[in-house]
């Protein structure tokens, strides 16, 4: 999926477009308030962002999309805390379990009702799991 989407942003996708959609894809339901404010909020994000945005997101994409590290996370030998979302459509909760059940020790928490972008969705949430761990790791 992110390598045709990169396809479609090098082959003239507006910057405009390419938000709706990763809006679509990064953020639950829950999210959006009403479609006026996040139309609103594309259209100034897009007339903020350079004519570059699109393509080095696209490459962003790509790096994203053919990055493999399975075979090397059996080496992290600190204190890890993996935070999931239950509703991520990028990397769905399978490879995120697949991911920390290659981690020692491994401190694997799902933040419910969220999508990919869960620190947008649930900074609080967020903010108070990883200070948390923090804490645990710093005694």
């Amino acid at each position: 999926m992110l390598n045709t989407l990169a396809n479609e942003v090098n082959n003239g996708m507006s910057i405009g477009a390419l938000l709706k959609i990763m809006m679509a894809i990064s953020f639950t339901e829950n999210s959006f308030q009403s479609i006026d404010m996040v139309s609103e909020g594309i259209e100034s994000r897009a007339k903020n962002l350079s004519g570059d945005y699109a393509k080095n997101f696209a490459r962003h994409l790509q790096a994203s999309a053919d990055y493999d590290t399975r075979d090397e996370i059996i080496q992290i030998k600190v204190p890890t805390l993996v935070l999931a979302a239950d509703n991520d459509f990028i990397f769905p909760l399978k490879f995120v379990k697949e991911l920390a059940d290659g981690i020692p020790g491994v401190n694997l928490t799902i933040i419910k009702c969220t999508g990919h972008s869960l620190l947008l969705e649930k900074p609080e949430e967020f903010i108070k799991l990883t200070l948390g761990f923090l804490s645990q790791i710093s005694k």
